[in-house]
């Protein structure tokens, strides 16, 4: 038995000995441009899981190196069942790309819920009060495929935990463009 373990723990030394003779590049993932564009816009479909509720969005990236970049978001959720929202989202990417057609990432941010519901009037017209705001986490991850250099369409699913019994999943597809 002690043979065996330190015959492993020798294999486990020389493997990683010689890992760290080998290039710095990592094989499974695509190499990187080295003139990454430092901003991109877009636009989005979104899905909330709480009300089951449509709704559009727009985000605006910024890259601060080839695999980190910053997000900013707001969508409107239309109404459904007497209830709509606004968000407001900040969350950071980290990309991962896969080859030159496609990147991973997982995110991780803040978001902000203006949350209206709505009263049916005598007229039957519908009247939101926005009286909930809520606070709160996204975390999840998307991917990107990359119908040329600067544009792209994404998937995206995040978890948002947010105050208030507010908390639901949001799925978004997009299209972007890099510049």
């Amino acid at each position: 038995m002690k043979k065996t373990l330190f015959l492993a723990a020798v294999l486990a030394f020389a493997v990683q000995s010689q890992a760290q003779t080998t290039t710095t590049t990592q094989a499974y993932l695509a190499p990187q441009p080295t003139t990454v564009p430092s901003k991109a816009l877009g636009v989005n479909l979104l899905f909330g899981s709480l009300n089951n509720n449509l709704g559009v969005g727009v985000k605006y990236q910024q890259y601060v190196d080839n695999h980190v970049r910053l997000e900013g978001s707001l969508g409107y959720y239309f109404p459904h069942n007497h209830m709509n929202a606004w968000e407001l989202n900040l969350n950071a990417h980290y990309v991962f790309r896969l080859n030159p057609k496609w990147a991973i990432y997982p995110l991780a941010g803040f978001s902000f819920v203006i949350a209206g519901y709505g009263e049916e009037t005598k007229s039957g017209n519908m009247i939101y009060a926005y009286n909930h705001l809520s606070l709160g986490a996204n975390f999840g991850g998307g991917v990107q495929y990359f119908l040329s250099n600067n544009l792209f369409v994404n998937a995206e699913a995040r978890q948002q935990v947010l105050s208030g019994n507010f908390s639901q999943a949001n799925i978004s597809v997009g299209l972007g463009a890099k510049f």
